[in-house]
């Protein structure tokens, strides 16, 4: 069986042209890789890929936005090949695209593939962030690399004596009996000798013992890392659980009902460990500034898994919300209509908040006068589940009979009736109108 240091797995649509950037890249670095595209013959497909993944000691994972979505069908290649890669217990290793995220149906086999650490997503067009991505993966251990078999040696053969035995003759006299044990006692050393030579140079290659990792150290309040004695004292890499849920129901509960969001505080839960290994990296070469710039990212990062853990909480827990995400085509009166409050408290819960500066992403507070939707928290929740539309609509620029009329769910005809001294030729910004079945009798 022909075996290999690294198999690259992955999706053709949209990632043979990535997969052989990695692999030719991956070879310029002296390994012995295996890439479909270039490893296969005029043989069985299906079982040169079984074989390869068996004899490799790293299974590369390229994870490029949408690979893994038909991994519901037991037939899918990519989730077959990780599926062994995974019952063989090989070293598996993921690289994530840029705007990668797991898909909802991904089968329950292939659940632990998601807890493997894949560190930062990379921009697959840019050559040199392919590079800098797999000199880090290859500094810091990602690649379990066997050293390879030297060349076998053959073991020397013993050397004859100097002069051979002289040959009996009728007439020569007979040997000592001391002379016989000495000969006997020469050809019992030279075979073991011989055999421990044989087993050394015909013993099976073991792995090389993995060194154990530097013991790291929490540096004292207010250092950088400096020991004070010449050495370095580095952060312990304790890994951040942004799935914090205070039970084990509740997370549950949210891997079912958030499993994209969930997916992503993974993510970034994994981004936090790459960071703190660069705030490690910075800290033992004194690099002041550029731990300062990592640790800012850091705090970021947590402020944002914050939120967005938060946002999970609440809509699980059946609590009102406490922020909004601005989402493409948002509007303040928009936005005000869906939260179930006025456009008033809206603005003063969030001031200086306008149609001009909402930008897709932008979080906003939520007033607490804000009613909650009955299909956002259900029966029970805040406000009896149910949502209290609101009376009035408030013109917008661009708005016409029409338009209004669509958006409230109305006829022209209807809306005409409800507010009938109401020009709808001229409606300037900011008009009050009725709404249909709404109207204040």
């Amino acid at each position: 069986m022909e075996t290999y240091d690294i198999f690259v797995s992955y999706r053709r649509d949209g990632g043979v042209d990535k997969a052989d950037r990695v692999a030719s890249r991956l070879r310029n670095r002296g390994f012995k890789v295996f890439f479909d595209g270039d490893s296969i013959g005029s043989e069985n497909f299906e079982t040169k890929i079984a074989a390869s993944i068996a004899g490799s000691d790293n299974v590369l994972v390229l994870l490029t936005q949408h690979s893994l979505d038909r991994c519901a069908d037991p037939k899918d290649y990519v989730g077959r090949e990780i599926y062994t890669a995974m019952k063989l217990n090989k070293n598996i290793v993921p690289v994530m695209e840029d705007g990668f995220t797991f898909p909802p149906n991904l089968p329950e086999e292939l659940i632990p593939f998601t807890k493997i650490n894949a560190g930062d997503s990379v921009d697959f067009s840019k050559p040199s962030a392919v590079d800098q991505m797999l000199d880090f993966k290859l500094k810091k251990g990602f690649f379990k690399i066997r050293p390879r078999p030297q060349p076998k040696v053959p073991a020397q053969a013993q050397p004859l004596p100097r002069t051979a035995p002289a040959a009996q003759t009728p007439s020569a006299p007979q040997k000592s009996k001391s002379s016989c044990w000495g000969f006997l006692l020469f050809l019992v050393l030279a075979g073991i000798i011989g055999l421990a030579a044989w087993k050394r140079f015909n013993a099976p290659d073991e792995p090389a013992a993995e060194p154990n990792p530097p013991e790291i150290t929490q540096p004292k309040p207010g250092t950088t890392g400096g020991d004070g004695k010449g050495g370095t004292v580095l952060e312990p890499l304790v890994k951040d659980n942004y799935l914090g849920f205070k039970t084990a129901s509740l997370k549950d509960k949210a891997q079912t009902e958030c499993f994209g969001e969930c997916a992503k505080l993974k993510d970034m839960e994994n981004r936090s460990l790459s960071i703190k290994m660069e705030i490690c990296e910075a800290q033992k070469n004194g690099l002041e500034k550029v731990e300062k710039r990592h640790r800012e990212q850091l705090e970021k990062l947590r402020e944002a898994a914050k939120d967005l853990l938060q946002e999970v909480i609440d809509k699980i827990s059946g609590e009102p919300p406490k922020t909004y995400t601005v989402k493409r085509g948002d509007r303040i009166a928009t936005i005000a209509k869906e939260l179930g409050c006025t456009i008033d408290a809206l603005t003063e819960a969030n001031p200086g908040i306008s149609n001009r500066n909402l930008k897709v992403g932008m979080t906003l507070k939520v007033p607490e006068s804000a009613k909650t939707k009955e299909s956002d928290y259900g029966d029970g929740g805040p406000g009896n589940g149910v949502f209290v539309a609101p009376d009035t609509y408030t013109v917008e620029r661009g708005d016409t009979l029409a338009k209004i009329a669509g958006k409230l769910g109305c006829t022209a005809d209807e809306l005409k009736r409800a507010n009938p001294n109401v020009d709808f030729k001229r409606l300037p910004l900011g008009t009050e109108l009725n709404i249909p079945g709404k109207d204040k009798k």
